[in-house]
């Protein structure tokens, strides 16, 4: 008799299989749009107002954002849905600034 238990699922698995619910998806559009929200005003604080403490906040979450995807490419040697979800959310947030900056909504 094998005693051995199975493999728990990590917590970015356990996520991926929220993300992957049906029936959760309008949560993930206002999760999604909130960040959003705070992200693209702060990236325009800091580039276009050129405030030292905003472009400090958005390169520390880029660096962030970026090195937890760089570990997780490493670990599973693709790019999962989890990722993918993450750098929507901010290329969103670059093209919500962006929309902002033009029409000067912020």
């Amino acid at each position: 008799m094998d005693t051995r238990e199975a493999p728990q699922p990590t917590r970015a698995e356990r996520f991926e299989e929220i993300l992957r619910e049906p029936t959760l998806l309008p949560l993930w559009i206002v999760v999604a749009a909130h960040v959003v929200a705070f992200v693209a005003p702060v990236m325009l604080l800091g580039f276009r107002d050129g405030r030292i403490a905003a472009v400090g906040v958005v390169l520390i979450l880029a660096a962030m954002t970026g090195f937890a995807i760089w570990e997780r490419v490493r670990e599973r040697r693709r790019v999962g849905l989890l990722e993918w979800v993450v750098l929507g959310t901010w290329a969103l947030s670059v093209a919500g600034a962006l929309v902002a900056d033009h029409y000067g909504i912020f």
